[in-house]
């Protein structure tokens, strides 16, 4: 079995530094800079989305840890495909803090979930303008080539809950420790300020089937048509490098 060496990322620096290969057979990886809301020339962008109650609304939204890189692990250094000690290694998660205005009832004294609040929403756009279709088609590809999978659905119409007012108890006032909930890859820490449900959203993208839910460099079979295959599949997803998200929050409220 020949030994492959192999600098496994590509990324996508914005603002006009364009994709930079590091040689060999690259992972690809997108850089994700810090946004507020209203921002559109970043690779994502989070939007509110239609909001059905008035009392409810999402402000004060911006991301945190702003960097996804697929790229192989940094303590990776054993096996046919490992880390090129370039960058930080993987980094699959982002986060988004932002405020649900209205989601709580002080009334009683105590912060708790405002009875008509039932939870936030999400789900995930990729988009295909000019700048970027070629990545979003490619990201498209390796998403339904199960080889990358998203933290949350890309159906406007069932989109997936990140908060569930049901399993809120009795909230802190302060920043710190809060609650948390996790629902399927996001988590989601909070905590009462005033009216509002002050939200921090950790969204974790995952390594799909086709590498076995694992990092496709922590591969450790003898097989050389196994290694070729995972190889060429990283040749393919690198074109996903900067291809642009847009993420949408949306609370909601209970149903009457």
């Amino acid at each position: 079995m020949k030994k492959i060496r192999n600098a496994k990322k590509t990324s996508a620096m914005i603002m006009g530094l364009g994709a930079v290969a590091l040689g060999g057979v690259a992972m690809s990886a997108w850089i994700i800079t810090a946004i507020t809301a209203g921002t559109t020339t970043t690779p994502i962008t989070v939007t509110v989305g239609e909001v059905k109650d008035h009392r409810l609304g999402i402000t004060d939204i911006i991301t945190t840890d702003a960097k996804i890189n697929l790229d192989a692990k940094s303590d990776d250094s054993i096996g046919p495909i490992t880390w090129d000690k370039t960058g930080s290694g993987e980094d699959l998660s982002f986060t988004i803090t932002y405020a649900v205005t209205g989601a709580v009832d002080n009334s009683g004294g105590t912060p708790k979930a405002a009875s008509y609040f039932a939870g936030v929403t999400s789900y995930i756009t990729i988009v295909n303008n000019d700048a970027s279709a070629s990545a979003g088609s490619a990201l498209q590809t390796a998403i339904a080539s199960s080889q990358v999978v998203l933290p949350v659905t890309t159906s406007s119409e069932s989109q997936d809950s990140i908060i569930k007012a049901t399993d809120i108890k009795t909230l802190t006032t302060a920043p710190a420790p809060g609650q948390t909930q996790t629902i399927g890859r996001v988590t989601s820490t909070y905590y009462a300020e005033g009216t509002s449900l002050k939200v921090t959203s950790t969204y974790s993208f995952a390594w799909g089937s086709a590498f076995s839910n694992n990092n496709p460099g922590d591969y450790t079979g003898s097989d050389e048509s196994s290694i070729d295959s995972i190889l060429k599949a990283l040749q393919s997803l690198k074109t996903a490098s900067g291809a642009h998200l847009n993420v949408t929050l949306t609370p909601v409220a209970v149903a009457k």
